[in-house]
Order: C-alpha cells, then sequence, then structure tokens
C-alpha cells in the first residue's frame, strides 16, 4: 500500500477504512477510531497519514508516533528515542513494551494521559527536526 495523507475535508472512518477493516473486533475497531480521533483533536496540528499499512501521525513532516493494530493489542511507536526516554515509566507501570514498540491490551482503558505525553515529547524534541526519521547517534542502536 502507498503512503495516504488525509486530506482536509475527508471523513476520518473514511480514510482509515483499509486499517479498520483489519482489526476483528467491532468494539477494538471503534476504540482504534475513538483514539486516533482524539489524537487530531487534541493536537490539530499534526498531520495523518497511512504508511507501511498503519496510521502515523507527522508534524511539519517529521514523524511523530506510528500505531499499529493485532488481536490482543494495539501498539505505538514514537521511535527509539521516545521509547528511551520513557521506558522506567513504561517498566514502572508494567506496560508491555519492546525495543521500539509500546503495547496496550485491547480490554485495558487507553492510557491517553501518556500517550499524550509521548506525543507532547516527539513534537518539542523534534520541533527543529526537518527529515521525517530522526538522524542521530540513537539511530545507530536500532
Amino acid at each position: 500500500m502507498a503512503t495516504i495523507e488525509m486530506c482536509e475535508g475527508d471523513k476520518l472512518e473514511d480514510f482509515l477504512v483499509p486499517i479498520l477493516k483489519k482489526i476483528p473486533d467491532p468494539n477494538n475497531q471503534e476504540t482504534a477510531l475513538a483514539l486516533i480521533e482524539r489524537i487530531l483533536k487534541t493536537y490539530p496540528q499534526l498531520k495523518l497519514r497511512i504508511a507501511w499499512n498503519q496510521p502515523m501521525f507527522t508534524d511539519h513532516g517529521t514523524f511523530i508516533m506510528g500505531m499499529s493494530f493485532a488481536k490482543a493489542h494495539f501498539s505505538i511507536s514514537p521511535e527509539y528515542k521516545g521509547m528511551v526516554t520513557f521506558a522506567s515509566k513504561l517498566e514502572e507501570l508494567g506496560i508491555d513494551h519492546s525495543k521500539m514498540l509500546i503495547r496496550f491490551p485491547w480490554k485495558d482503558d487507553v492510557p491517553f494521559a501518556l500517550i499524550q505525553e509521548i506525543i507532547e515529547f516527539n513534537i518539542r524534541d523534534k520541533a527543529d527536526v526537518n527529515t521525517f526519521w530522526r538522524h542521530d547517534k540513537h539511530d545507530d542502536e536500532c
């Protein structure tokens, strides 16, 4: 699938059909849609695109966060620097994560405050970044 940017006037639910139809549980589809909608309302400067078959949020052309969806959970990826920055908090909260992904079980409440904190970190940290991905010493560790 090619990269598709959401344009002004596009209906979010229609734009996300290729993503939402891959989530088998209708309740989880609603949760995913509500989360993406809330992110866009909270951060109207963010742009939504579908790339690599997953929704991604960008700010001035730079990656802020990607999402993916599985049967038992949804994941977010804030890039390696975001993972390193929040690793101890994730450990403290007992949130499942890997080197590049944070996993949230569908059965749990969506921790929007944490997701918001991660988004705001990336917006601030990448304010002067003019490439899609970060290009710093952390990239070599991925």
